[in-house]
């Protein structure tokens, strides 16, 4: 069956990829998928083949999960599995008749095996079992006092979006966050039309914080990390994220910078996920849990 404008459309980026093209993700959107456990790596898992546009996915994740997958794919089958009775631990994925393991329950490792399911279900060759090796230093890893800084700000600007930056002496850990100001609110006031968003769905820097930023990129202590808070959602890269981060056309703005976000609630910090540019998208890298 050709695929329909809509699915062009939202697929058109892997479209061009070698070994993909129409004919594979016509494949893909045919499969069903299962994905067992509801760990950082599962979860990681289905997002990145929910991205993909797997057909039919069963995942053993909650109902919040569940939604905030059909929010990222309006054109799929999000179907929940009865979980068992240890859903936590490393990823199990059933697709193209065997059985995908994850060697570890990280986010990263999560994503990999979700390449391998798809390489499976392209006819490529793929493994079954996959270990993602620690970058030395483990350079995805927050100091808890500069993730607890982060998570205060979340919440004390409640029920706005906050945003600010991590910087890191360079080759060193995360030490210092700045807080800076969301000029949402002000654009919007501004120029509704053009910002249409408010400070509870959206968040701008500021000038001053943009070029502290800018010029601490060529210093002994650059800006490593640019954060900001989802009100009352989880902490996924919208599509907007997208657009601000990487406008279209225009590629990544600062390439060089991770991105952390944090679920915000009422009642506080839910936790936070990080997100790098790497072959043209941001993709998880790493989830925080709250304290």
């Amino acid at each position: 069956m050709a695929l329909s404008p809509p699915q062009i459309e939202r697929y058109h980026r892997q479209l061009i990829l070698p070994g993909w093209g129409g004919a594979g993700q016509e494949r893909i959107g045919a499969a069903l998928v299962t994905v067992h456990g509801d760990g950082p790596a599962a979860r990681a898992a289905a997002r990145y083949l929910t991205g993909a546009g797997v057909g039919r996915l069963r995942v053993a994740t909650g109902d919040e999960a569940i939604e905030e997958l059909r929010s990222l794919n309006a054109l799929l089958a999000i179907e929940p599995l009865a979980r068992p009775a240890r859903a936590a631990g490393p990823a199990r994925i059933e697709a193209a008749g065997a059985l995908f393991v994850a060697g570890d329950d990280r986010a990263a490792t999560g994503a990999a095996l979700a390449g391998e399911v798809l390489k499976a279900l392209l006819g490529l060759p793929h493994r079954l079992r996959v270990e993602v090796p620690v970058p030395p230093g483990d350079e995805a890893r927050l100091p808890r006092a500069v993730l607890a800084q982060i998570y205060e700000h979340a919440e004390a600007g409640y029920p706005a979006e906050v945003c600010g930056l991590v910087f890191a002496p360079r080759g060193g850990p995360a030490d210092e966050v700045r807080r800076c100001h969301n000029r949402q609110d002000e654009l919007h006031t501004r120029d509704p039309q053009r910002h249409p968003r408010t400070a509870a769905t959206g968040f701008a820097l500021g000038l001053d914080d943009v070029t502290l930023l800018d010029r601490s990129l060529a210093g002994p202590r650059p800006c490593c990390l640019v954060y900001h808070s989802h009100v009352d959602a989880s902490a996924y890269f919208s599509d907007e994220d997208r657009r601000v981060a990487a406008p279209p056309g225009l590629g990544p703005v600062y390439p060089e910078l991770d991105h952390l976000v944090v679920d915000a609630r009422r009642e506080g910090a839910r936790g936070a996920r990080r997100y790098r540019f790497s072959a043209g998208d941001f993709r998880l890298i790493a989830e925080y849990s709250p304290w």
